[in-house]
C-alpha cells in the first residue's frame, strides 16, 4: 500500500462581483477554485488551478483581462467566459511548495471534474492530495 500525503488546507474566498472583491487575497503561491451559481442556487466548481501569486492570477481571471486572447495570457477561455456570464465566487488556499500545489490541483480535478479544465492540464503528481473544501 502506497502512502499518500493529504494536505489540510485552510480555504478562504467569497463571491466575486468586482476586482476590489479580491483585495484580501495574498500575493503568495497557492491553489484556487472558481465557482458558478447554478439555477437551483447550488454552487458548481468550474475551474481549479494553481498560482505562484494568488492575487495576480485571480485578478487576471476575475477582472483585468477583458480584451484580447485569454488563452495567450495563460487563462482558460472557458473559465473567462463563465466569469463574464455567471454569478461567480472564488476560493483559495496558500500552498508554498510547488509539488504540493500540483498534487492538490490533481486531487481537486479528480474530485470536482471541473468543466473548464482539460485533462491535459492536470499535473502528473502521485501521492499528494488535499481537502476539497
Amino acid at each position: 500500500m502506497a502512502w499518500m500525503t493529504i494536505l489540510g488546507l485552510d480555504w478562504k474566498g467569497g463571491r466575486f462581483a468586482h476586482p476590489l472583491d479580491i483585495v484580501d487575497v495574498p500575493q503568495k503561491p497557492g491553489v484556487f477554485k472558481l465557482h458558478a451559481r447554478l439555477a437551483d442556487g447550488a454552487w458548481e466548481v468550474f475551474y481549479v488551478g494553481q498560482a505562484s501569486n494568488l492575487y495576480s492570477t485571480l485578478l487576471a481571471y476575475m477582472g483585468t483581462i477583458v480584451e484580447g486572447d485569454p488563452q495567450a495570457a495563460g487563462i482558460s477561455p472557458c473559465a473567462k467566459a463563465r466569469i463574464a456570464t455567471d454569478e461567480v465566487a472564488y476560493s483559495y488556499a496558500v500552498v508554498a511548495d510547488e509539488t504540493e500545489r500540483k498534487g492538490c490541483v490533481r486531487s481537486l480535478f479528480e474530485y470536482y471534474r471541473p468543466a473548464c479544465n482539460s485533462p491535459e492540464q492536470v499535473p502528473d503528481v502521485e501521492g499528494i492530495a488535499c481537502n476539497p473544501y
